[in-house]
């Protein structure tokens, strides 16, 4: 009897977990045709529609970006629509998030990129400045936010022209040692609840 039981509870679980993978790969696929349609406001939609995976959704999207290095336009684009969620990627798999977040800051502080794509450049530097300030972030690369601002900084002051508002008011802020201005949607506010 003990032994039916658990093999029941086996199967039970195996089958919970089962859906769970076929669910977050469901998420996955309506991303990819977002992505594929250009349909980023989508993605705001799926990830509001699912908040218990928005930080499966944000390593997802950090990832994917990655896939388009020979379109620039796209990676950014990519890289831009995980900013909201990045702050609820588990910590065990932050450490990947910082990797892509490092790898996008060396993509930005290139010479060339910031020629060829000053915006390109400079949306980088704002959602990687907003990333690294994240709590989960800051526990795993504790000098990451120092090394966005260093290299957002070196921007604005060589390419004043090409920095936005957006990158200067965040620049501006966290050299002042603040919180990012924009709170990243997604994210819980838990003094509203």
């Amino acid at each position: 009897m003990k032994k039916s039981l658990l093999a029941a509870a086996l199967i039970l679980v195996s089958a919970i977990a089962a859906s769970a993978t076929a669910h977050a790969a469901d998420v996955n696929g309506e991303i990819q045709v977002a992505i594929k349609r250009n349909d980023f406001n989508r993605i705001n939609v799926i990830a509001a529609s699912h908040p218990d995976q928005q930080g499966a959704i944000a390593l997802f999207l950090l990832q994917e970006s990655q896939k388009y290095k020979n379109n620039p336009d796209l990676e950014v684009k990519i890289f831009d629509a995980a900013t909201p969620f990045v702050g609820r990627i588990p910590p065990a798999n932050v450490a990947t998030a910082d990797e892509v977040i490092t790898g996008m800051l060396a993509v930005a502080a290139n010479q060339d990129f910031q020629k060829r794509n000053p915006k390109g450049a400079s949306d980088i530097f704002v959602n990687a400045l907003v990333m690294s300030s994240q709590p989960n972030v800051v526990a795993n690369d504790p000098t990451l936010h120092s090394e966005v601002l260093e290299a957002a900084d070196d921007f604005v002051k060589k390419s004043p022209a090409d920095a936005d508002k957006r990158l200067l008011d965040e620049v501006n802020l966290a050299e002042a040692g603040g919180a990012p201005t924009v709170t990243p949607m997604g994210t819980r506010n838990p003094s509203q609840e």
